[in-house]
């Protein structure tokens, strides 16, 4: 096959390049949503075990009296994700906000709103692999 015909193939028309990059922004937003849900449910999770080793009688005493930094570091990373993935959808409102107000109704990649947004999305999945790591010890040492 000629080299100049491999490229006309390789060219794609910018009809085609906007369906190909709307499809990539579909699948980035699927991807970003079930991130987010998925560090909703799991913070809730490390909470309510953590609750239910405060106030459990029993073997559950046991357990926060014998490794109660452990205990403490699920519920408190499980309650920062909830807190950042709450404030990280707060700035994004700010941030769709700020965008409605300007003519082209883009972003604007350096407002506080943005920045933050993205900021408390990342903060979120970084305190539950922590609070995921610190329940996994817990469970291995008890």
């Amino acid at each position: 096959m000629p080299a100049t015909s491999k490229i006309k193939k390789d060219i794609k028309s910018d009809s085609s390049n906007k369906s190909d990059r709307s499809n990539v922004l579909e699948e980035k937003k699927n991807v970003t949503s079930r991130i987010s849900d998925s560090c909703r449910v799991v913070g809730f999770g490390l909470l309510a075990v953590f609750y239910s080793v405060r106030v459990g009688g029993g073997d559950m005493e046991k357990i926060g009296a014998a490794h109660p930094y452990l205990v403490w570091a699920v519920g408190g990373f499980g309650f920062l994700s909830v807190l950042f993935d709450y404030l990280q959808y707060t700035f994004a409102a700010w941030a769709v906000g700020n965008a409605l107000k300007t003519l082209d109704c883009k972003y604007d990649p350096n407002s506080y709103a943005y920045i933050l947004r993205q900021h408390f999305y990342v903060a979120k999945q970084v305190a539950i692999i922590i609070g995921v790591v610190a329940l996994g010890c817990l469970f291995v040492l008890i």
